[in-house]
């Protein structure tokens, strides 16, 4: 197999109709296409009056210029794009989408994760079975409709997010921009300091802020200002919702304080189960709040030997908190004696519940 090439000049219009498996395109400083390691039975492609058109029935690999316009139509496997600063759309792909350095973006439809990278003209998502990390995004971001969790890191720009598992996000400081979030699960959200927003906070579960003063909760929702409050911000969670408001290197701790970071988060969950053993007394014989802790532990040295460095931040704490069982699994006696307890109604659901999470993980 040979490279074939094309002169399509600075910014051509390129349209990729079908791939059959995967499709993977570069852009960079060249007037040329280049379809490479492609031949003649597998690989069509028609040049008239500025359109490119390619078709391909196996995998494809493009060279293109930076500032060519992508027009995708179906990929069957994943995709990759990177240096690519024209306008970029998608149609379908069934699997994967990595796009990284470009302009803005585009997509109807991604069967499995996306990644998002360095874009510079923002990027909409209509249906995306998988993940989204977007990060470092110029530009307004919006989301239609995501199966799984999103991942949202030194975004600029009004952002509207409906995402079905959880959300984490962070904005860059700057000028504020509207804000609007929909999620199935928990969100996490960090806000630049000098941030001017009208927050507006709906949780089914709890909702925990950091940074800020004088909110008000009232009627299951919880709001306050931020700055001027000069723009909307909505935040709709089916579960928990925790804001920060400050910049990143103000809660930051060293790893030598962890222990005590740490203790200070999980405390309040230890002194539930305390209370909790305290009242089954005798049934729950062998299980203390003290093994809890140990499994916090644990979890805490593992955390601290994988970032392998001596600065670790408060979302590290606040997800060991989320994750403080995670180092052994409940027992069956233990699960059998929870249960018991619950049939009994010695404990509620509600308690049940906790219980079986802390030991479990």
């Amino acid at each position: 197999m040979t490279d074939m090439t094309w002169t399509v000049g600075a910014t051509p219009h390129i349209r990729v109709e079908r791939v059959g498996r995967d499709l993977r395109i570069r852009g960079g400083d060249t007037l040329e296409l280049v379809v490479q390691g492609g031949h003649e039975p597998t690989v069509e492609v028609e040049q008239s009056d500025g359109l490119v058109v390619i078709r391909a029935r196996s995998s494809l690999r493009l060279r293109v210029p930076a500032g060519a316009t992508l027009e995708i139509g179906h990929v069957g496997g994943d995709l990759s794009i990177e240096g690519v600063y024209g306008e970029v759309h998608l149609g379908k792909v069934g699997g994967d989408a990595h796009l990284v350095k470009g302009g803005g973006v585009v997509a109807d439809r991604i069967g499995g994760d996306a990644l998002a990278k360095a874009l510079s003209g923002g990027v909409t998502l209509k249906a995306v079975g998988g993940d989204v990390v977007l990060e470092s995004i110029e530009g307004p971001v919006k989301t239609l409709g995501v199966g799984g969790d999103a991942r949202l890191r030194s975004v600029r720009g009004s952002l509207d997010l409906a995402v079905g598992g959880d959300i984490s996000l962070m904005v860059l400081p700057g000028e504020s921009q509207p804000l609007e979030v929909s999620a199935g699960g928990d969100v996490h959200c960090r806000l630049p300091k000098q941030a001017d927003y009208q927050v507006r906070l709906v949780a089914g579960g709890k909702v925990r802020l950091s940074g800020v003063e004088a909110p008000v909760a009232e009627w299951g929702e919880t709001t306050f200002g931020l700055g001027e409050g000069t723009q909307p911000l909505a935040i709709v969670a089916g579960g928990d919702i925790l804001m920060m408001v400050g910049e990143p290197e103000e809660s930051m701790v060293d790893v030598d304080d962890l222990g005590a970071t740490i203790a200070a988060k999980v405390g309040e969950k230890i002194a539930e189960m305390e209370a909790t053993l305290s009242v089954m007394g005798g049934e729950f014989e062998g299980v203390s709040s003290e093994r809890i802790a140990d499994r916090v532990q644990r979890v805490v040295d593992r955390a601290v030997r994988r970032k392998g460095h001596h600065r670790v931040t408060i979302e590290l704490a606040e997800a060991l908190a989320q994750g403080m069982g995670a180092s052994a699994p409940v027992t069956e006696e233990e699960r059998m004696r929870v249960l018991r307890l619950l049939e009994e109604k010695k404990i509620s659901v509600e308690e049940a519940e906790r219980l079986l999470e802390a030991l479990e993980g």
